[in-house]
This record gives structure tokens, C-alpha cells and sequence, in this order.
């Protein structure tokens, strides 16, 4: 069965707006997926970020255990969920592990 040049620019035109919907709707997607910033790190032994939002009191508990002067709980300008542990690697490092530097 043989397509005719009409279907054929019909189906096409289909393909291209389903793949440009599909496009749209993933860079939209991609703008609001749920990620914490790459400078901020959560402590060792963390769960899933959405475990460990959900799992964590923002005590602080773990920022004054920590035996290192890394962890710092998170403010409304560290972008990520607020009063919640994080350190930032570049400005302090965690020395949890003997050997990672």
C-alpha cells in the first residue's frame, strides 16, 4: 500500500509537533527538577535527598557533632532546603574519611 504525498506531509507535521511538544515539555521539566545546587553536599552517611528532607528536624544536632568545622545548616540564601545540614567542599572540606584528602 502505497502513501500518498498528502499523508506523508501530514504525518510528518504530526512527528514534528508531538517531538517539539515532547522537547518542551522536558526542558520545562528540566527547569523545576528538583536538584540541590552542586556546591552544596550533604553530610556523610546522607539518605536521598528527598529521604533526607523529609527524614531531617533541622535540630542541628549533627552540625554541632560534627568534629570538623564543616557543616553549617542551610539559610535562605544557600538555595537548598532551609535549616538543613550541608557544607560546601570548596570552603571546607570533610575529613570523615582518612583516605580522601
Amino acid at each position: 500500500m502505497a502513501i500518498s504525498r498528502r499523508e506523508f506531509f501530514i504525518n510528518s507535521a504530526k512527528l514534528a509537533t508531538t517531538s517539539a511538544l515532547i522537547a518542551t515539555g522536558l526542558i520545562s521539566y528540566s527547569k523545576y527538577a528538583y536538584a540541590i545546587p552542586a556546591t552544596a553536599i550533604r553530610p556523610p552517611g546522607a539518605l536521598k535527598e528527598k529521604e533526607f528532607i523529609s527524614a531531617c528536624i533541622r535540630c542541628g544536632l549533627c552540625v554541632n557533632d560534627c568534629p570538623f568545622p564543616t557543616l553549617s545548616l542551610a539559610t535562605e540564601k544557600d538555595n537548598i532546603a532551609i535549616g538543613t545540614p550541608f557544607f560546601t567542599a570548596r570552603k571546607a572540606g570533610c575529613e570523615m574519611c582518612d583516605d580522601i584528602p
